[in-house]
């Protein structure tokens, strides 16, 4: 089986460098790529076609992280990617909003590695059985 292409973003960089290593170290993942800008982000998920996108809440403005959930759904007509967002903190709403425009899972930052490897393997699995 081949490994998840997933793609990272995150607003801050030193998190965002943390997440690509812990996230590229594993056999079943491979990280195709990262922002840290939510418009770059986008584009290059666009280009760079991954399985899954590894967005993180961006807890100064919701309605641009609902935005960005949004547009990545659109990128790419009947096969765009899963989409996981990552909050710092758990908010409801947010959690309830980001899942009506299209993410499939909300998690909280302080996931270990092997439990943020199974959700995105879970979210790629259920992927390739819908598409």
């Amino acid at each position: 089986m081949s490994p998840v292409r997933l793609y990272i973003i995150e607003q801050h960089p030193l998190v965002c460098q943390a997440l690509v290593r812990r996230l590229d170290a594993e056999p079943s993942i491979a990280v195709v790529g990262a922002a840290c800008e939510l418009c770059h982000g986008v584009d290059e998920a666009q280009r760079l076609a991954p399985d899954i996108v590894l967005l993180a809440s961006n807890s100064n403005s919701r309605e641009d992280t609902l935005a960005t959930i949004q547009a990545i759904c659109l990128l790419r007509e009947g096969s765009a990617p899963g989409i996981i967002l990552l909050a710092a903190y758990l908010d409801e709403r947010e959690r309830e909003q980001a899942l009506a425009v299209g993410a499939q899972r909300y998690l909280l930052k302080d996931i270990d590695t092997p439990g943020l490897v199974r959700e995105i393997e879970l979210v790629s699995r259920a992927r390739s059985v819908t598409t």
